[in-house]
């Protein structure tokens, strides 16, 4: 959802202006995206495995990929 949101401000250019503090950085909107995404996992996932949250299982079955 980041990701879009930031490519859509942008009109669907590549580049995003990434804004830390008072500085202003052209970024790759991907790369923004994927750090982005990394941080909320690496910062959630403690908390979910703490409030011991279900896990869900893999449906996927051998002949999915065929």
């Amino acid at each position: 959802v980041a990701g879009t949101a930031m490519a859509a401000s942008q009109s669907f250019r590549p580049i995003y202006p990434l804004q830390i503090g008072g500085l202003t950085i052209p970024t790759y909107a991907a790369l923004a995206s994927l750090i982005l995404n990394l941080i909320v996992v690496i910062a959630l996932t403690p908390v979910f495995n703490a409030i011991h949250a279900v896990r869900g299982s893999d449906e996927t079955r051998a002949e999915h990929y065929v």
